[in-house]
């Protein structure tokens, strides 16, 4: 589908474009934020969920392919995903921090308004954006947005302490061991503390 007009992703760009940014309390820095349209008519964004790229979550489940020949498809890597930049601090991976990154692209792309469909983590920016910036969307999707548990809370550490392991042997709490195989992709752009 590379040949396809229809298709027109940023990776051509990606070198001369200064409008992928990082705003941060230190001003703004520049960051690569990978975006793909597919189709044409009314934009709407497709935000992947955590552990997942905008491929796996969106377009090898068919998603695209359905909405393809009815709307423009937007879809991002949201950073530290598939193609996306991978800060290195942990204040930058904030649902408000990746939130910045659906408007970057928006804005890249002169779009005002678009529907929005997250999925999982991807529903959670939506609910970020819907707060801050409603008048950008004229309708969202929020799938698989979960709750957060004391016992999900919790979780958190041991996957980190998981994803952060030198050898997947090590991995001590089965808890951690699925997390640590679904993100190997994105592994080495993991700080440590």
């Amino acid at each position: 589908m590379a040949g396809d007009p229809r298709l027109r992703r940023n990776e051509l760009t990606r070198p001369a474009c200064p409008s992928h940014r990082e705003t941060t309390l230190d001003g703004p820095r520049h960051m690569y934020v990978h975006h793909e349209i597919h189709g044409s008519g009314h934009p709407i964004v497709l935000v992947h969920g955590w552990g997942l790229d905008s491929r796996r979550n969106w377009i090898e489940t068919g998603w695209v392919d359905a909405l393809e020949p009815l709307r423009q498809v937007v879809l991002l890597d949201v950073r530290g995903h598939g193609r996306s930049d991978k800060p290195l601090t942990a204040g930058a991976y904030g649902y408000r921090a990746m939130s910045d990154d659906v408007l970057q692209v928006m804005d890249d792309l002169a779009i005002d308004a678009a529907d929005l469909f997250g999925y999982s983590m991807g529903a959670f920016i939506g609910a970020v954006l819907l707060g801050s910036h409603p008048g950008r969307f004229t309708s969202m999707i929020l799938g698989g947005i979960g709750d957060e548990t004391e016992i999900s809370a919790a979780a958190s550490t041991v996957i980190a302490v998981a994803l952060r392991a030198d050898d997947p042997k090590s991995i001590g709490d089965p808890r951690g061991g699925p997390c640590r195989w679904e993100t190997s992709s994105f592994r080495p752009a993991i700080p440590r503390h």
